[in-house]
């Protein structure tokens, strides 16, 4: 270390220091009297004082700094690049750099750069093959690689220095737009490489996907590939997820037959969805030549395979059967609302089973809604049968068929929509804090957020199970390593078992209903929604597709109701007049019925019903007695009158006439009628060839009669009918036509109305008899 200002000894201090001294002899200035002896060590103090001031002047200079190197790495922003691993020169010259550089794009710079860190480095730079530019002896990489114009290789020549500063130091000063290839010692040529995954076992997945699929991946490698002592290989994740899409791998391989290419066997794991999956990864290779060279390059290989569609999320319910029997009982059983809510956490249910004897446990299945769900989403089903340990209470008519009627009894068995699952963080150090970030699993939706220390082994997360054939998903983990460094944790959801209710009841508390004398029930046998509607003629009254069934759940079967039908947008009525006694005509749009159970079934099958408008419009149905009702609605379409030709020729389709007549049923494919939309209303159809055309002959029906001029027809009927008695239609130009035949193009001028709306064509037609 040199100094930058001379140096005062302990001597010279001591000697500086007698010589101030009095004269006199209370005043001895040798060493052996006492106050030399303390002078002395005076000066020696004064000496430490003096050599502190001067390392200081050398220490504060980042060439020369000792004590003052924590300050100085903090100042230039340095830590960060192993600095306590290295020699104090060495994280001196790493400080002086960082003063004193003044960055500039080019070659040398990065070469003196790494010069003050003490690194002798060589750089080349690599260019695309570009024809009138390039040269040979040029540093080139392959014609096929258009980013090979921005790559450069960075060498270290400096054996006895770390790699990872250099590359810790140099990074942030190379553009983001340039690739670096970073070597120890010589690098080896440019290589490229591409990778292709043989599709063949994923072509074909159907449901239920396998949990996972070999596919072997072949990569082939492009550049100079002699002398090559060992090749390595891994995976790296682009758009796919290790350990959720595919599993991750590595190792050595040998290159085949044509010595450019080897294949790695990938395991797929394939996932339901609606949409082709598409998703890749990265295979990192390592080039080792027997020089000693490296060269690194890498492949993307793209995963693709049709969609799987996922089944419906259904929740299974048990329930324990609390009784034996040696003849079939029929358990039913609904939802009710807890925590969770019908149609958001899950579908409202109600449907039952006929057990046979014996049967020990009936299994309600919910489906499940994807809605946000709580730190708990518990909803009850709520099963029910007839108590037959107590009298009989009544006889059921109807769908109950005069079976007899016992009280109900009814079990509640509470059901939870989520589940635990236990996340290994083992490889977590305790105490560490983590939080719940989304993959492709949604907080809120497929699992309940969540944030914490680690104390032990694992971590419950609250998550909607899937049942099979659900769409994996995954969330991760997130924490800092004991570094500082962010780290992630997958967690993947698999569908696995329907979840189990919280608790299946081994002893069940059974409470008993008397449904009194009379308990209206009232359905459309063969019902609709608002969505699937009923389209019904406007032309005529007709039945309705499904039957209306009245029913008494009490004790009395013989019990008089009164089933309403009204309908604001239809007409209503009696067909031919049966049950009067029963049947009240209240107005056009309302009627009622009065009887028992089974004579109120009985009469509401004469009923029809005839739509004024196109519109979608209702008819409700109400079942009164023993003052409670029961309500069902059906969904009807009013049918509009919409006409349409059949079996009209086509532009290719050519007509010749060259006999005495010609039938057009067997020209056309079939008969030439008009259908209609409402398949009950009267149409007239006309059909007139022109002068000189022919007549036409064959039908012969009474809703059939001739035209005017005597050589067509009128047809009056529906298109049903019509259809029938338009199959013999012919053209006839032998000796007798009414209409006077000439040879060349005709026409048939076809005209329908229905009495509102009128449609009309022509069918061209050749005479090439006359010629005969």
């Amino acid at each position: 270390m040199t100094d930058l200002t001379p140096r005062t000894t302990a001597k010279q201090y001591s000697t500086a220091l007698r010589q101030l001294l009095p004269n006199g002899p209370a005043w001895p200035k040798d060493h052996p009297s006492v106050m030399g002896s303390v002078i002395d060590g005076l000066s020696q103090e004064l000496q430490r004082t003096d050599d502190s001031a001067c390392d200081l002047l050398v220490d504060v200079f980042p060439a020369t700094t000792t004590n003052f190197i924590d300050e100085w790495q903090d100042t230039v922003g340095q830590s960060t690049c192993a600095a306590s691993s290295l020699t104090l020169e060495q994280q001196r010259a790493q400080i002086v750099s960082r003063l004193t550089w003044t960055g500039r794009m080019s070659k040398q710079f990065y070469i003196d750069y790494a010069a003050m860190l003490g690194y002798q480095i060589k750089i080349t730079e690599w260019s695309g093959f570009t024809c009138g530019l390039s040269q040979v002896g040029g540093t080139l990489g392959v014609a096929s690689s258009s980013d090979i114009d921005f790559v450069i290789t960075i060498q270290n020549l400096t054996t006895d220095q770390s790699l990872s500063v250099l590359q810790c130091e140099l990074t942030p000063l190379i553009p983001a737009h340039i690739s670096v290839y970073w070597y120890e010692g010589s690098p080896g040529p440019l290589i490229s490489a591409t990778a292709t995954l043989d599709q063949t076992n994923l072509s074909n997945l159907t449901y239920p996907l396998p949990e996972s699929v070999t596919a072997d991946c072949q990569v082939t490698l492009s550049g100079s590939l002699e002398n090559l002592s060992s090749l390595t290989y891994s995976t790296a994740d682009i758009t796919a997820v290790s350990g959720f899409d595919y599993l991750s791998t590595s190792g050595s391989a040998t290159l085949d037959s044509s010595g450019k290419s080897f294949t790695l066997p990938i395991t797929i794991m394939p996932n339901y969805g609606t949409a082709d999956a598409n998703i890749s990864f990265r295979i990192p290779i390592k080039l080792t030549y027997e020089d000693g060279s490296i060269s690194d390059t890498s492949a993307t290989c793209a995963v693709s395979y049709p969609p799987v569609a996922p089944v419906q999320n259904t929740l299974k319910v048990p329930f324990s059967v609390p009784f034996t029997d040696t003849i079939p009982r029929l358990i039913t059983w609904e939802t009710q609302d807890g925590t969770a809510v019908q149609d958001v956490d899950y579908e409202s249910t109600e449907h039952g089973t006929l057990i046979p004897p014996g049967w020990k446990t009936v299994y309600a299945n919910v489906p499940l809604l994807t809605q946000t769900i709580g730190e708990e989403a518990q909803f009850n089903v709520v099963f029910k049968w007839y108590d037959q340990t107590v009298p009989q209470i009544g006889y059921g008519i109807g769908q109950c068929g005069g079976m007899p009627i016992y009280p109900v009894a009814h079990s509640t068995v509470t059901a939870n929509i989520l589940t635990t699952q236990a996340v290994d963080v083992s490889s977590i150090p305790e105490g560490t804090y983590y939080r719940t970030e989304d993959g492709t699993a949604k907080a809120g939706i497929d699992y309940v957020a969540s944030s914490g220390a680690v104390t032990s082994d694992t971590v419950d997360i609250r998550i909607r199970t899937l049942a099979p054939g659900q769409s994996r998903r995954y969330f991760y983990l997130a924490y800092d390593s004991e570094d500082g460094i962010p780290q992630r944790k997958l967690v993947v959801i698999n569908p696995g078992s329907p979840i189990k209710a919280i608790s299946s009841p081994t002893t069940v508390n059974v409470t008993t209903v008397d449904p009194g004398v009379c308990v209206p029930k009232v359905i459309f046998n063969g019902g609709n929604t608002v969505d699937t509607p009923f389209t019904m003629p406007m032309s005529v009254y007709s039945a309705v597709r499904a039957s209306i069934v009245a029913d008494n759940l009490g004790s009395d079967m013989n019990h008089t109701m009164m089933l309403t039908v009204s309908a604001p947008d239809c007409l209503i009525r009696n067909f031919g007049n049966y049950f009067p006694t029963l049947y009240t005509q209240i107005d056009d749009h309302t009627a009622t019925i009065t009887g028992s159970a089974r004579e109120i079934s009985g009469a509401a099958l004469m009923m029809q019903f005839k739509p004024l408008s196109s519109s979608q419009s209702e008819i409700n149905i109400t079942l009164d007695g023993n003052n409670l009702n029961s309500t069902a609605t059906y969904y009807i379409v009013g049918g509009a009158s919409v006409m349409t030709f059949q079996n009209l020729p086509t532009s290719e389709t050519e007509i010749t006439v060259t006999d005495l007549s010609h039938g057009f049923t067997e020209t056309l494919g079939g008969p030439l009628y008009v259908l209609n939309s409402d398949a009950y209303i009267e149409m007239t159809y006309t059909l007139e060839p022109d002068v000189g055309g022919g007549d036409l002959i064959g039908l012969n029906s009474s809703t059939v009669s001739s035209t005017p001029s005597g050589y067509g027809y009128i047809v009056n009927a529906s298109s049903g009918v019509m259809d029938v008695v338009m199959i013999p239609l012919t053209i006839y130009v032998g000796e007798g036509t009414v209409n006077t035949v000439t040879n060349g193009v005709h026409y048939i001028t076809l005209t329908c109305t229905d009495g509102t709306n009128t449609i009309t064509q022509k069918i061209p037609y050749t005479i090439d008899y006359m010629q005969h």
